[in-house]
């Protein structure tokens, strides 16, 4: 039985507001991994994220990066993709990039969190996947 995720299943799944883990490469060759929120677009993960953040220092030293995004609700109730490549740092339009992210967990730029992470200098780290694996253990109802 096929447990991955079609190109539409994932599509859909990132569309959902699910936490996601960047595994960056620290400047002494140790991982380094964050919770960030994000956005697909044309197979491209996009990240918003502080301008000098320790994510944005480690990529421009080395840009190899993963992503992990998954959801489970206990045992094989669980779904999710691996993303890896090399990531790019973009320090255009990220007002508009950070708007779209938030929009998407929270639902209004109105919100304090929001309102907050506007008014500190953005990044946009922007990820088209070299490999991509997928699961989805609820098709062998888990």
């Amino acid at each position: 039985m096929e447990m991955s995720m079609t190109k539409e299943e994932l599509t859909e799944f990132l569309s959902q507001p699910i936490l996601a883990r960047i595994a960056t490469v620290g400047m002494k060759g140790k991982p380094y991994i964050a919770p960030v929120w994000f956005i697909y677009e044309e197979g491209t993960l996009v990240i918003s994220t502080g301008k000098n953040s320790v994510k944005v220092r480690n990529i421009k030293n080395n840009p190899a990066v993963a992503v992990d995004i998954d959801t489970t609700e206990g045992g094989f109730q669980s779904k999710g993709a691996i993303f890896r490549g090399k990531a790019e740092i973009d320090e255009t339009n990220t007002t508009e990039t950070a708007k779209r992210i938030l929009m998407k967990y929270l639902g209004s730029l109105d919100h304090p969190m929001a309102q907050q992470l506007l008014s500190m200098p953005r990044a946009t780290i922007r990820l088209k996947p070299e490999r991509t694996t997928s699961w989805d253990y609820t098709k062998i109802g888990g």
